[in-house]
Order: structure tokens, then C-alpha cells, then sequence
């Protein structure tokens, strides 16, 4: 945002843009935190607030340099079998303070602000793109970190639906890794209730901040997948019953996440000896992305 703003100040105002360009370039050090304010500092008005010299711009200058705000986008966490007529998302809010500067999430806090008025949305189908297997009765593993666990709160609406209409429905396992036991692991008494009523198989949570009211030894959920491979490559790759399905794994959450979960299944196809190196498992994981076994739905 900062770099296209000083962009286009260079075509509207050439000597305001000097100005800019040579009060933030000296600043572009190790130990400056501008390089964490443009990194974190989505907004105009938070630039506006730290180089007052942007105020030098007459209102039209400052319009016409403005981009477009980029669009916000949820995964829906419901299941209109469920919900017919809802659609729920999950927010987190960013409220933060970084070297100085306090943020808050344009799109987040804007949501926030607005519990009880009516708001615009826009639905994009992810039919064919993130979604159940159309057969109820193949596995599923599901792996989340934060937020990421919306749409994993969907498919298992649906699936106790389904069950609710006397449908068979496959395993379900989900490995889910948030921060504080206490202040992140959302929707703890319906993933609970769901393990407790069989809709959930298996439920794995990782703590990366653990405090001794809910123990864990593993703190990532790339951690949790790798200790129970064993349990996670048989649903994968089945070869004790010939009807068994080979299950479609999902993974929702940040880039660097969705990374170390791709590194711990191909240790896994090695180990197993589905595959001799990286190379190989990297082909192998291609495979079940291309025949949509292997589903990602990431950010950042």
C-alpha cells in the first residue's frame, strides 16, 4: 500500500514524493521500525498518523493517490444442511502494538464496530474448489491453525447432518493448533460435543503457548500430525480392507503452517516408503492436489 501511494504521489506531486521518499528511505534499517510499520500497517490513516507530511496533499491529490481497498475474504464456518438460511464466518480480530505503532485490522475492527447493523456481503461458491467429498462415507483429515478452522466447523455441521438423516458418513480427524488454551481455542464445547456424539473421530489440539491447565508436549499441529502418522497414513493409504476409501485431507490457515504440514507428509511418504525422497513425496502430494485428495485453503 505504502510503495503504490508513494508511486503514484511521484505522478501527482514530484516534489511531495521527494519529501516522502527521503524522510522513510534513511529509515529502511535493522533497527528502525518502519520496515514493521509497512509490513503490518495496512491504512492510509495509520501512514497518515506517523509521516504527517502526507497532510501536505490537497484533498484531490490524496484521493486520487488512494488505492482501491482489497476485499476481505471469509470462509464460510456453517452448513446450509444445518443452516438454510445463515451463513457464519470467524474473525479474528488484529488489535495490536507493534515497536510503538498501534494497529487494527481494517476489515476486522470494521466488523466488530458493526455487531447488530446490516451489513453488504458478497458469496463466491467454492463448489469443486474446498469442499466435502461428494461421497459422505470417505475419510476426511483436517488440519487448522487459528481461524483456519472455519471451514472445518462447516463440514462438520454437515457431516452431523447428514448422520442426523441416517447417512454413513467416513472418519473425520482434525488437528487444530492455536495459542492460548484459554483465549484461542474457538469453538471448544461444539468440537468437544462432536468427538463425544462420533460426527468427530479423532480431535488433536496443539497449544504454541501452553500453560499447565491444559498440557500438550507438542506445540504445532505439524507436530501432532507427525506423531500420529502411523494412524493418519493408514486412512491416507489403506491397505488392510480392500473397500476401504482413501481419506481427502484439508488444510486451512497461514502460509507458514500450510508449508511445515506439506515437509511433515513428505516425511511421511518416505518413511512409510511410499516414495524414497523428497522429490518423490513432492510428486506423490502433487498427485493428490491434481485428483483434489489434498485440499488448501491458505493466506499470507
Amino acid at each position: 500500500m505504502v510503495s503504490c501511494f508513494s508511486s503514484q504521489l511521484r505522478k501527482l506531486a514530484p516534489d511531495t514524493a521527494d519529501e516522502f521518499d527521503q524522510l522513510i528511505t534513511p529509515n529502511f534499517s535493522n533497527s528502525d521500525p518502519y520496515p514493521a510499520f509497512i509490513k503490518r500497517h495496512r491504512t492510509l490513516l495509520d501512514l497518515q498518523k506517523a509521516y504527517p507530511l502526507v497532510n501536505s496533499l490537497d484533498l484531490g491529490q490524496f484521493l486520487t493517490a488512494v488505492g482501491c481497498i482489497q476485499p476481505r475474504r471469509y470462509s464460510i464456518a456453517s452448513s446450509p444442511l444445518a443452516h438454510p438460511k445463515e451463513a457464519h464466518v470467524v474473525v479474528g480480530l488484529v488489535d495490536d502494538v507493534v515497536n510503538g505503532f498501534h494497529y487494527y485490522g481494517l476489515g476486522s475492527s470494521y466488523l466488530y464496530r458493526s455487531n447488530g447493523v446490516s451489513i453488504r456481503a458478497s458469496l463466491k461458491s467454492s463448489k469443486g474448489v474446498f469442499e466435502l467429498p461428494s461421497d459422505p462415507s470417505v475419510p476426511i483429515v483436517m488440519i487448522a491453525a487459528g481461524t483456519g478452522l472455519a471451514p472445518f466447523r462447516g463440514f462438520l455441521q454437515e457431516r452431523a447432518a447428514q448422520r442426523a438423516q441416517g447417512v454413513k458418513t467416513g472418519s473425520s480427524i482434525l488437528f487444530f493448533g492455536c495459542r492460548h488454551p484459554e483465549q484461542d481455542y474457538i469453538f471448544s464445547d461444539e468440537l468437544d460435543q462432536y468427538e463425544r456424539d462420533g460426527v468427530l473421530s479423532r480431535l488433536y489440539v496443539s497449544f504454541s503457548r501452553n500453560t499447565s491447565s491444559r498440557p500438550t508436549a507438542v506445540r504445532y499441529v505439524q507436530h501432532q500430525l507427525l506423531a500420529h502418522s502411523s494412524e493418519i497414513w493408514n486412512l491416507v493409504m489403506p491397505t488392510t480392507k480392500k473397500d476401504s476409501k482413501p481419506a481427502h485431507i484439508y488444510v486451512c490457515g497461514g502460509g507458514a503452517m500450510s508449508r511445515e504440514v506439506r515437509r511433515t507428509f513428505y516425511t511421511m511418504a518416505t518413511y512409510f516408503g511410499e516414495t524414497q525422497d523428497d522429490q518423490e513425496a513432492k510428486l506423490l502430494i502433487q498427485s493428490w492436489i491434481d485428483s483434489k485428495r489434498f485440499n488448501e485453503d491458505v493466506w499470507g
